[in-house]
């Protein structure tokens, strides 16, 4: 799947499994202009990311998850990839990241690591 994010356009690697329920949701909703958005709000419009993040938060607070954000989420991702040996270029390209140095900031440390 290709995103654009920030201007730049990339490549999302998505399993099997999410890719069989997008084409579920895509068969359900009919047909739309491809120029149309993806997932759209109550309010008929677009998901920004700032709403996605809000929504993020809105599911852990539900769940009872404290301290979760959609942040935390990109850093237990790049952290946990990192932990099993994947290059921090690779993380960069993953993380839509143009320098390894910002990559480098969402690695957390852990026992393992050290290990």
């Amino acid at each position: 799947m290709h995103v654009d994010s920030g201007g730049q356009p990339r490549t999302v690697f998505l399993p099997q499994k999410l890719r069989n329920e997008l084409q579920t949701y895509l068969d359900l909703r009919g047909h739309v202009p491809p120029t149309n958005p993806l997932f759209i709000t109550a309010g008929r419009r677009a998901f920004s990311a700032n709403v996605m993040a809000q929504h993020f938060h809105y599911l852990f607070a539900r769940e009872g998850i404290a301290g979760a954000s959609s942040h935390s989420m990109r850093r237990s991702f790049i952290t946990t990839l990192a932990t099993q040996g994947i290059s921090v270029r690779v993380l960069a390209e993953l993380a839509g990241h143009r320098s390894i140095a910002v990559t480098q900031k969402y690695i957390d440390v852990n026992d393992d690591m050290k290990r």
